[in-house]
């Protein structure tokens, strides 16, 4: 692999992107997500009661229920200000990239993976998914209207599902072959940028090691600039130079959501890095989390009116990332969204750009 060096890059940011939405007058035909069951567990690792059938069918979220004038029930404690949306509709897209470009956002992280693991698309081949069709349309709709936003990858279907190393292999190979010359897919060192989401959660890194050898022997590994994420979870002491060539950080657990978790959590990536032999990481900013309604009792962190989300960037521009990640811009079920939203309207837009600017300009080209 080539020596890259992440010290003259210009500094960026980059929000998770979550494409897993459908309404019935939408492209999916039906409610897809939004209907999410409520989980009797708090969340993330702790096990969940499983119900009688008769009893799940009760606990799904019915978005045809009306709580109020035009808010429906659905899986999160917030509510878009556009209205449940469907993630192929080009119209929302169109609104989301502007969004973004409005916030100082440079790029959107595109999640490969659908919620829930009942879940058909888990079974297409990746070009037919929910996922690869929306991240498409999204390509098309910046070049149509020139719009200064770039798209990487969020790769993480594999942790979730246990798929067999082969399939990992050739599912990358699909990506690399799609989008490696695309204009509008982040590269480093002309290398696509691919976010692999809990690299360690349920393949070890022999495993990862035999799918950089297929790659390779497939003419594949030297156009894919590969990020693990959550690393460190599993394995602080990671060391096998040559398999990733960076690492990052979806979001943070409950006790280190905050300025002294993204101080820690640094530490622990930048410690990679030097085991590894690398340069490239991501520091990560949360406007906060609220899981309640998917999730019961469910877990939170109180935002602060935006207190809690400015002092993670404060103190993540102190770590002198190259890239800063925002999670989320749409991830309505944890609550993590800085898509505008009934409760705040666009305060995080606004807050993101703000603290964006900032990191890349060393000051402040917005005050307000």
């Amino acid at each position: 692999m080539s020596n890259f060096s992440t010290q003259n890059m210009p500094r960026q940011v980059w929000a998770h992107y979550h494409p897993f939405y459908g309404t019935p007058d939408g492209p999916a035909r039906k409610w897809l997500t939004w209907d999410e069951p409520l989980r009797l567990a708090s969340g993330y690792g702790v096990p969940e009661f499983q119900p009688p059938d008769e009893v799940k069918k009760l606990l799904r979220h019915n978005p045809n229920d009306m709580l109020a004038p035009n808010r429906r029930s659905n899986y999160s404690v917030y509510y878009p200000t556009i209205g449940l949306y469907d993630s192929r509709d080009k119209s929302v897209l169109l609104q989301h990239a502007k969004w973004a470009q409005q916030a100082s956002i440079d790029a959107l992280i595109w999640d490969y993976m659908l919620v829930g693991g009942d879940n058909e698309d888990k079974n297409k081949p990746i070009a037919e998914t929910i996922y690869d069709q929306s991240f498409r349309m999204m390509l098309n709709i910046l070049l149509e209207n020139n719009l200064p936003l770039n798209l990487t990858i969020m790769y993480d279907s594999y942790c979730w599902f246990g798929y067999p190393i082969e399939r990992v292999a050739n599912e990358l190979t699909y990506l690399a072959h799609s989008y490696f010359e695309h204009p509008k897919v982040v590269h480093f060192d002309g290398r696509i940028a691919i976010h692999l989401y809990s690299a360690l959660a349920k393949h070890s890194a022999e495993d990862w090691d035999a799918i950089c050898k297929i790659l390779e022997q497939k003419g594949i590994r030297k156009k894919l600039f590969l990020i693990a994420g959550e690393i460190f979870i599993y394995d602080d002491h990671f060391t096998q130079p040559g398999i990733f060539d960076g690492f990052c950080l979806y979001n943070y657990g409950m006790d280190n959501w905050n300025p002294e978790g993204v101080k820690e959590c640094s530490a622990h990536l930048k410690r990679l890095c030097e085991r590894n032999e690398v340069t490239y990481w991501s520091a990560a900013v949360g406007p906060g989390f609220d899981g309640r309604i998917w999730h019961h009792p469910g877990r939170a962190v109180a935002r602060g009116l935006g207190r809690l989300y400015e002092s993670m960037w404060q103190q993540a521009i102190e770590e002198s990332a190259p890239v800063i990640t925002i999670c989320s811009f749409n991830e309505w079920g944890e609550g993590t969204q800085i898509e505008p939203c009934l409760e705040y309207e666009d305060l995080y837009l606004k807050l993101t750009r703000k603290w964006a600017d900032r990191f890349k300009h060393g000051e402040l080209l917005d005050p307000d």
